[in-house]
């Protein structure tokens, strides 16, 4: 039995029992369809799209990598003017001529 839904009680009893597709879960109910706890998602497994715990700890991992980044990012930005290293302003020893729109070539 593979599909989530509520099935007879395997414990007994009469009631049924929801099955995540896993596990049975600590729901129970009377009559079909009526749950003595909150829904379908509220016991056993976690609902929340099956993250677990490993989803928390690896969002909290990327968090903490992306606020370690930032700062890294934010110390070691230079402040101030920055100077032009490419070199080779134009002197008087230059060996090309400025561009001239008017001379046909």
């Amino acid at each position: 039995m593979s599909t989530p839904g509520w099935y007879p009680d395997p414990a007994g009893g009469g009631g049924h029992r929801w099955w995540d597709g896993h596990v049975w879960t600590a729901k129970t109910s009377n009559r079909t369809g009526t749950s003595s706890s909150t829904g379908p998602g509220g016991g056993g497994r976690s609902s929340g799209g099956g993250r677990g715990p490993w989803g928390w700890i690896l969002g909290g991992l990327a968090l903490v990598l992306a606020i370690v980044v930032a700062i890294v990012g934010v110390l070691t930005r230079p402040s101030g003017p920055r100077e032009i290293t490419d070199g080779g302003y134009p002197t008087t020893s230059s060996t090309v001529s400025a561009w001239n729109d008017g001379q046909p070539q």
